[in-house]
């Protein structure tokens, strides 16, 4: 049951990124205006952190390849939807880019003290 959260966790941290995008968007406010690039990534960081606190870990390797996994997913996702919107581009900007890195990183913030 626990893979079953690791990917449903995955699949919320690409959805809150695409919502916030979208939301920017429908106020006509272009993605690659960088005051949309960091709220995109300050609310990432925060879904992040509670997803990776919700498994309750306590070994930095393991945390580390479930946010792996997340990357992976996140990854997948814009590959299937994202591209489709922006093409291929969007995988060369540098929001991008960080946003897998804080994906893969600040989980291991969240593994519990033994």
């Amino acid at each position: 049951m626990k893979i079953l959260k690791i990917i449903g966790l995955g699949a919320l941290i690409y959805a809150v990124a695409f919502v916030v995008v979208s939301a920017f968007i429908g106020f006509q406010i272009p993605s690659d205006n960088l005051a949309v690039k960091l709220a995109t990534i300050g609310c990432v960081l925060i879904t992040i952190i509670l997803a990776a606190k919700s498994l309750k870990i306590s070994s930095a390797k393991e945390m580390l390849g479930y946010s792996f996994i997340w990357v992976i997913i996140n990854l997948l996702l814009d590959i299937l939807i994202t591209t489709r919107f922006t093409g291929w581009a969007v995988f060369g900007q540098w929001n991008m880019l960080l946003g897998y890195l804080l994906i893969l990183i600040v989980p291991l913030l969240a593994v519990r003290k033994q």
